[in-house]
């Protein structure tokens, strides 16, 4: 698929799916040039009309097991936010994000901001493995954490989310810390078994709101969910860039080159293993300035 300026925004100039085996012709599924689109035998020559911002595999009508499967992977792929922690005085009506209670329904995936939280916990209290994923908020947010708990909304029909605390007793979401509420959302997206297993999991700033201590944990959990299912994570913590395992592996910097077009650089190897004998992590690095001297591209600016 390309895309084309239109304006201030962009859109789809073409897209193609095709089936490429080894020593055979390939065989088209799907072509689309601006604002139509043809489909193979027996509508070869037939052109459809598309929206040009809509994607013509999405609309075609065709069941073609091939293009099911990529419909499939691509709509696998979770992007996660920074979790909505508003208070319920600030948000409004009706939108309380991770502190309201939910109407109890099945759940495939952790929602945008948050907001099926309960739900979410509802789900993994029932998985087999929940005592390893209450050592691991337990871990992160305290050894006096007995239970996460679903309890019923007076009005019937909902399930909220609380902690339940040594000495304490119940916190309900709504009196929860930013950084608690956070941590948990992060965990219902790593430890949730989807009907369809996520082809890859995209987050961006997945830190924020969190206890600095909290940081290293959380990369090593990541790390670990990378092993099944590939992970991006766009950062700028100088903290979870210094908790890579292997930043030379994982790590790429997003940079601008002198046409203002998006380049994407890896570290050199070497010259960060040098580097790294002296400094904690890519993060302290990048944070005294010596980008250019691990991401030997940006000398050329």
């Amino acid at each position: 698929m390309s895309l084309r300026h239109t304006g201030s925004w962009l859109t789809i100039e073409h897209e193609r799916a095709y089936i490429l085996e080894p020593g055979k012709r390939e065989r088209p599924l799907l072509e689309r040039h601006m604002t139509d689109y043809t489909l193979p035998h027996p509508d070869v020559r037939r052109e459809h009309p598309i929206a040009e911002d809509d994607l013509a595999l999405a609309v075609a009508a065709v069941q073609a097991p091939e293009l099911e499967a990529i419909r499939a992977a691509l709509s696998s792929i979770e992007v996660h936010s920074p979790p909505d922690t508003r208070p319920a005085w600030t948000a409004n009506p009706g939108d309380l994000g991770m502190r309201s209670s939910n109407v109890v329904r099945p759940v495939a995936r952790v929602e945008s901001g948050g907001r099926n939280l309960a739900n979410v916990y509802h789900t993994l209290r029932n998985q087999p493995d929940w005592p390893d994923t209450l050592a691991r908020i337990q871990l992160a947010l305290g050894d006096k954490i007995e239970a996460v708990t679903t309890p019923a909304d007076p009005s019937g029909g909902r399930i909220g989310l609380a902690l339940q605390i040594a000495g304490v007793g119940e916190i309900p979401a709504f009196a929860m810390s930013d950084g608690q509420l956070a941590y948990l959302a992060l965990v219902g997206v790593l430890r949730l078994k989807r009907p369809t297993p996520p082809c890859l999991v995209a987050f961006d700033e997945p830190d924020l709101h969190l206890h600095p201590g909290l940081v290293r944990r959380l990369t090593s959990d990541l790390e670990v969910f990378g092993e099944r299912t590939t992970v991006v994570v766009a950062t700028q913590s100088d903290a979870l860039l210094d908790a890579l395992a292997d930043p030379a592996k994982s790590a790429v910097l997003c940079d601008l080159d002198e046409h203002s077009a998006t380049r994407c650089l890896r570290p050199d190897p070497e010259q960060l293993q040098r580097w790294l004998e002296n400094y904690r992590g890519l993060g302290e690095l990048r944070s005294a300035g010596y980008e250019e001297l691990i991401f030997p591209a940006l000398e050329t600016q």
